[in-house]
C-alpha cells in the first residue's frame, strides 16, 4: 500500500507541475486533477436487484455489513472500507468529514447524500480496499420519476473513480433492464477495460440445460446493449450457503466444482484492486498525456497555418499597394503628358 502512496503523489506531482500547466497554456480541459481518486482503491458493485451485491460484499468483508434479499432493501449508495471498529456515517456527515476526501460528492446533490452511508468494518478484507454498494437496477427507461437523485450521474461518478466495476446479473433477471441498457450505452461506455460481468446464483438452476440457456439468453440481451464486436467474458458463480435451495425429489444439481474456480476468479479481481488502481493511474497520465500532445500538435499547426496566411496576406497586400503605386507613376509620367 506505501508503494501505491508513493505512486500516487507521484502521478499527482506529474499532473500539477507538468501537465496542468501545459493544458492551462493551451487551454486544454484536463479531466483528471490532483484529489482525483481519493482514498483506497475503489471496487463498484452495480447490478439488477436481487443479483447478489450485497451478499458478494457480505462473502468478501467475511461478515452481515449489508442487507439483502429477494426484494430491494434499500435506493441508495453505500462505501465500505476497513475501520478500527463498526461505524456508520450519513451522507451528509460523510461529504463535510475534514478526515475523509469525499467533499466531491456533495455535488450529486442533497437528495443523493440523503441515500447515502458510509461504513467502516474490522475485517482484514477491507483493510486495502473501499466497496461501493448500488441499488438494484429497475425495469423503467427513465428513473427520473422513481428516484429522487440522478441515479445515472451517480453511477458515472463512482464508474469513473472505481477500479474494478462488477455488474451482477442472476438467473430469474438474465436479461437488461431499462437502466441497465442506459448504464451499458452511456454511464459505461469507455471504461471497459475495468468491467466485469457477472452471473450469480448459478446453484439456483436444477439442470445443466436450464443454465445454458439462461446463459445464451444472457449473451444474447448484451450482444444488443454492448456495442463490442465480441461478447465480454461472462464470469459464472456463486455464493456457497448465501443462495443454495433445497432439490426436489431425485433432482441431480448441476456440477459447482467450475464455478467455484469463477467465483475465486472474481475474488482475486477484487483483492487486486490496489494493483489495479497502480495501473489504472500510470494509464490515466499515459492517457492524458497523449491527448493533451495531440491538442498541442493541433494549436501549433493552427498558430504556423495562421501566420502562414497573415503572412501571405501581407504578401498580397503589398503587391497590390506596390502594383497601384506603379500604376499611379505611369499614368502620371506618361499618359497625362502634355504632349499627349
Amino acid at each position: 500500500m506505501d508503494d501505491l502512496l508513493k505512486l500516487e503523489r507521484s502521478v499527482r506531482s506529474i499532473y500539477a507541475t507538468t501537465l496542468s500547466m501545459l493544458a492551462s497554456r493551451y487551454r486544454f480541459n484536463l479531466p483528471i486533477s490532483n484529489k482525483d481518486v481519493p482514498g483506497s482503491p475503489r471496487v463498484l458493485f452495480l447490478g439488477n436487484h436481487s443479483s447478489g451485491k450485497s451478499s458478494f460484499i457480505n462473502y468478501i468483508a467475511e461478515a452481515d455489513i449489508q442487507e439483502s434479499g429477494m426484494a430491494p432493501t434499500d435506493d441508495g449508495f453505500t462505501l465500505i472500507t476497513f475501520g478500527e471498529k463498526e461505524e456508520t456515517l450519513d451522507g451528509q456527515t460523510l461529504v463535510s468529514h475534514p478526515e475523509l476526501d469525499y467533499q466531491d460528492l456533495a455535488n450529486l446533490g442533497p437528495e443523493f447524500l440523503a441515500k447515502l452511508q458510509f461504513k467502516t468494518y474490522p475485517s482484514e478484507n477491507l483493510r486495502q480496499l473501499t466497496l461501493i454498494d448500488s441499488p438494484g437496477m429497475i425495469d423503467s427507461a427513465s428513473s427520473h420519476q422513481l428516484r429522487s437523485y440522478d441515479f445515472r450521474q451517480c453511477v458515472r461518478r463512482f464508474a469513473e473513480s472505481a477500479d474494478l466495476v462488477l455488474f451482477f446479473f442472476d438467473p430469474d433477471k438474465p436479461g437488461t433492464t431499462g437502466e441497465a441498457i442506459s448504464i451499458f450505452t452511456r454511464q459505461l461506455a469507455g471504461i471497459d477495460h475495468k468491467l466485469l460481468i457477472v452471473l450469480n446464483k448459478v446453484d439456483l438452476f436444477d439442470n445443466i440445460r436450464d443454465f445454458a440457456r439462461t446463459y445464451g439468453t444472457l449473451c444474447w440481451n448484451l450482444s444488443k446493449t454492448i456495442p463490442t464486436k465480441d461478447t465480454p467474458r461472462i464470469y459464472t458463480t456463486y455464493l456457497p450457503g448465501f443462495a443454495t435451495r433445497p432439490l426436489e425429489g431425485n433432482t441431480k444439481p448441476i456440477p459447482l466444482e467450475d464455478f467455484d474456480i469463477s467465483r475465486d476468479e472474481v475474488v482475486s479481481e477484487i483483492m487486486r484492486a490496489p494493483a489495479r488502481r497502480a495501473d489504472n493511474l500510470v494509464s490515466g497520465l499515459l492517457s492524458q498525456a497523449h491527448r493533451l500532445a495531440v491538442h498541442v500538435k493541433v494549436c501549433l499547426e493552427a498558430v504556423t497555418a495562421y501566420r502562414r496566411l497573415i503572412n501571405r496576406l501581407w504578401l498580397a497586400f503589398y503587391g497590390i499597394v506596390t502594383l497601384c503605386a506603379g500604376a499611379t507613376w505611369l499614368t502620371r509620367s506618361w499618359w497625362l503628358k502634355p504632349e499627349w
